[in-house]
């Protein structure tokens, strides 16, 4: 299983990814969420590790790349997308944690220029959020904290995360989204 975790909110995310190694899932992680992880002794794997690709456009675009986005997107059902994958040497993504960067409460708390607020919109954590939750068959989707103990219950106890689950956590997923949609609005 491979984990990609890029979290504004870091709460509680080293004691979830350290327990999710003892599961031997293998962690990818943006880099403030992978520095914070490392001071904790977490080790995670860069996403540049995935793309080959330095972060562009200072630093928004890190995630925007076919080896993220079709490891995450396949369906696992689908055995020419995974022959795909295969034939491009790409993995696929199990496990996407993401919670974007709040945007409603930054820009209520002083007044702000049109060009800095547009700064503050998170795309790629939504864009990641609306993939992996479309992809609930195969992806676990993980917006908010408070899904982990959750998510690791069902690895302690079965082995991996039920369809149940995983599609209450997608429908969770896309609420989150649309809601911080309708914030920027």
């Amino acid at each position: 299983m491979r984990a990609l975790l890029s979290v504004a909110s870091r709460e509680g995310i080293s004691a979830f990814a350290r327990e999710l190694q003892t599961f031997g899932v293998e962690l990818f992680a943006t880099d403030g969420t992978r520095d914070h992880l490392a001071a904790d002794g977490i080790e995670a794997a860069s996403v540049g590790d995935l793309t080959a690709v330095p972060p562009l456009v200072g630093g928004q675009v890190r995630t925007f790349h076919p080896a993220i986005y079709a490891g995450i997107l396949a369906r696992r059902d689908d055995s020419d997308q995974l022959q795909q994958l295969v034939e491009h040497g790409i993995g696929l993504i199990d496990l996407v944690v993401v919670n974007v960067k709040p945007f409603a409460p930054e820009v209520g708390r002083r007044q702000i220029g049109i060009d800095e607020a547009i700064e503050m919109i998170d795309i790629a954590g939504a864009a990641l959020l609306g993939a992996a939750a479309r992809t609930a068959a195969g992806v676990i989707a993980v917006c908010r904290s408070e899904h982990y103990p959750t998510v690791l219950e069902e690895l302690r106890s079965v082995g991996q995360v039920s369809a149940d689950t995983r599609y209450r956590l997608a429908a969770d997923t896309f609420s989150t989204v649309a809601a911080y949609y309708a914030e920027i609005a």
